[in-house]
């Protein structure tokens, strides 16, 4: 956002330290944004668990299926990023199987499947077909959180940088 964050200023003078540069500063900040948001989702969709224990969309599964429902959302078996997630790539292509992943998740969730509807066989209108579809999904999660948390609901940060990056 072109922030500049102030030069760190040691105590007493210790100049061997120096502030990370604005590329790693980018990506610690993404890092933390893209954690929290996977932290927000899962103990969202554990507590719709808990406080609708009678809804087999919610509870038709174990809590181990419900983390992989969560986890092929950005295509790992890891809660924990490595790489940029597709969920939020520019190439709308490239977001189809992320964003069908999450909205699986979303359309277990109580009332949700009344604003989102299934995914077409095919995106055959190309990308404006899709990128409406894509907002139901988005709708449907963001109403969902805010009706339970009465605020604003977490969302996942673009990648700052193009290049497929493996965090280590």
């Amino acid at each position: 956002m072109g922030e500049e964050i102030e030069p760190y200023d040691p105590p007493a003078g210790d100049k061997t330290y120096s502030w990370p540069d604005a590329r790693t500063r980018a990506l610690m900040m993404w890092d933390i944004a893209e954690l929290s948001f996977r932290l927000e989702l899962c103990l969202f969709d554990d507590m719709l668990s808990l406080l609708h224990p009678n809804d087999l969309k919610l509870r038709g599964g174990s809590k181990i299926e419900r983390l992989r429902m969560i986890c092929n959302i950005w295509d790992s078996d890891s809660f924990i990023p490595t790489t940029a997630s597709s969920l939020t790539s520019p190439e709308w292509l490239q977001r189809v199987d992320r964003v069908t992943a999450f909205y699986e998740l979303v359309s277990t969730w109580p009332r949700a499947s009344e604003i989102v509807s299934p995914p077409p066989a095919q995106f055959d209108g190309g990308e404006e077909e899709f990128v409406a579809w894509e907002k139901t999904v988005w709708r449907a999660y963001a109403r969902t959180y805010g009706d339970y948390e009465l605020r604003e609901a977490p969302v996942p940060l673009q990648y700052p940088y193009n290049e497929d990056v493996v965090m280590s």
